[in-house]
């Protein structure tokens, strides 16, 4: 019985890395593990790829997938809704759900809840493909705008 609970629980912490190690593809993932073993408790588990040490070996697919830290709105596409409040805070989630429903609300976007997370875990750094994906929304707002960031006769405000 000890056996089974202990292998079952290990293959839980195993997916929640797996997870983690998706979603957040610029962090190492022992720091994952010891940050979901201080979570779970689970220091030392050694099955099924999850070393002695805390290292998963990391699959060349999970590591190729992006990380999505930037959701637009407007009366054309949203991305978020009111039910990601803890995803994308209580005005970032609202404003969405308002566009999404056809209120008159000025496009935008808005920045996850986890860059702040990650930030720090970076050591202050930002998630590399936050800076592409601020980008592409800005674009996308000054076309939809037909404003210019930064410009001094047409602003984008």
């Amino acid at each position: 019985d000890f056996n089974f609970k202990k292998t079952q629980e290990t293959q839980l912490l195993e997916q929640d890395l797996q997870s983690l190690v998706q979603r957040y593809p610029d962090i190492p993932s022992e720091v994952l593990f010891r940050l979901l073993g201080n979570i779970n408790r689970g220091d030392g588990i050694s099955s099924g790829g999850v070393s002695e040490e805390g290292s998963v070996p990391s699959s060349p697919q999970s590591r190729d997938q992006t990380s999505k830290w930037v959701y637009f709105f407007s009366k054309e596409r949203t991305d978020g809704r009111a039910d990601m409040k803890d995803l994308l805070g209580g005005k970032g989630a609202n404003l969405a759900e308002m566009a999404r429903i056809g209120c008159p609300v000025p496009p935008g976007f808005t920045i996850t809840t986890q860059v702040c997370d990650v930030y720090h875990q970076l050591g202050n750094h930002y998630p590399k493909e936050l800076r592409q994906q601020v980008t592409d929304a800005l674009n996308e707002l000054q076309q939809l705008s037909n404003k210019q960031f930064g410009s001094d006769s047409n602003p984008l405000l």
